[in-house]
């Protein structure tokens, strides 16, 4: 799975002027339809100074994301808010009721902020994640505190957090049905 230097030059353009991507890493087309979160993990901080077409294929080439490639996993990338750029390797669920409900426990599993509806161009936030109640405008809650990983946790551990909290009914309630979720 290899892409060409001009792919990876577009992609580096689509962190500054689309937002992101979230491509097959196998022909560097994009997913047109579904819901990307990304797994817990796996995500790179590439600073401004370091972006380029290079750190893309750099990461891309990683043995272990060519591993989850192969398991279907896609290739995606944003820019943040404090101007770095995240690579990562997301899986897409299907955009039907049942593929929302899968992103929904992915994104409290892999505690991410949120996933990205790529039908609808929007990020979908994680009410169990401070960050993620912060951008939904919502009070602090003792789940996504108890979520959260704790300096000095392994990664074992910060699993764990992870797993009790979609043991919780609420997070249940809110992966099946997300209107039933907490405020």
């Amino acid at each position: 799975m290899k892409l060409s230097e001009g792919q990876f030059a577009g992609l580096h353009d689509k962190l500054g002027t689309d937002g992101g991507f979230t491509v097959h890493p196998s022909t560097g087309d994009p997913h047109t339809t579904g819901i990307s979160v990304a797994p817990r993990d796996n995500e790179r901080k590439v600073s401004a100074a370091d972006s380029s077409p290079v750190a893309l294929s750099d990461y891309h080439a990683d043995s272990g994301n060519q591993e989850r490639f192969g398991r279907g996993a896609a290739f995606g990338g944003w820019r943040g808010p404090d101007g770095s750029d995240y690579l990562d390797t997301p899986t897409v669920q299907p955009n039907t009721p049942g593929g929302n409900a899968r992103a929904r426990k992915q994104t409290v599993l892999s505690h991410q902020v949120a996933s990205y509806d790529i039908d609808a161009e929007q990020e979908n936030f994680n009410p169990y994640h401070p960050e993620g109640r912060e951008a939904l405008g919502y009070e602090p809650h003792e789940i996504a505190a108890g979520a959260s990983p704790k300096k000095g946790d392994s990664p074992e551990k910060a699993r764990s957090r992870s797993e009790w909290a979609l043991s919780q009914p609420e997070v249940q309630a809110h992966v099946e049905h997300p209107r039933a979720g907490a405020r």
